[in-house]
């Protein structure tokens, strides 16, 4: 559970506005409605202390984490993973200047937008094939998925051929058989996104 900003107790008890987050799955937990009564009234010195829930993960298997400290974490490990691996900082780089020329050509309004669209893509390009150079097995792996991306699409189209039918003209035959070549196209890909590792 994420919670909002609480309240951590001096004994570890986790409280927001006032109120204790109970446990209700934690051994020894009065029933909800029993529970439910006791917090109404604020009485809670009735409430078994097993059911005062506390940051981390509790006996019932109730996890309360810290969205901040998470949020650190997660940011800690993607530079980690950033810095391990430089061919994913380069890739996003040339990923941005894919997105600057296709904003260039379809956003900006000047004179020369164009040039600029043009110029950015060129550098692109000439980046991309570098990269592809310089990081082979980080670009096997990025075809391999994009094969496997047409692979499911071509699935997809399959499932879509056996009830596809715009003006009655197609026949039960003619459908199976569009069906069966979308499946022997996904095939093909697969079999080449696996041998593309």
């Amino acid at each position: 559970m994420r919670l909002p900003p609480a309240e951590i107790r001096h004994d570890g008890t986790v409280w927001y506005k006032g109120m204790p987050i109970l446990d209700c799955a934690a051994s020894g937990a009065l029933p909800k409605e029993e529970a439910a009564k006791l917090v109404r009234a604020k009485a809670w010195d009735k409430i078994p202390a097993t059911m005062y829930a506390r940051m981390g993960v509790n006996p019932s298997g109730l996890v309360l984490v810290d969205a901040n400290e998470e949020r650190a974490a997660e940011k800690r490990a993607a530079m980690e993973y950033r810095a391990a691996h430089p061919e994913v900082v380069e890739r996003e780089a040339i990923n941005q200047l894919y997105a600057s020329a296709s904003r260039s050509e379809h956003h900006d309004t000047d004179d020369d937008q164009m040039m600029r669209a043009m110029s950015q893509r060129a550098e692109a390009r000439r980046r991309l094939a570098e990269w592809r150079t310089k990081y082979p097995e980080a670009s096997q792996a990025e075809h391999a998925a994009e094969l496997r991306a047409q692979a499911d699409h071509k699935r997809h189209l399959a499932a879509g051929a056996l009830v596809y039918d715009c003006d009655g003209s197609l026949s039960r035959e003619m459908q199976q058989a569009r069906h069966d070549c979308f499946m022997r196209e996904a095939a093909d890909l697969d079999t080449a996104a696996l041998s593309n590792k």
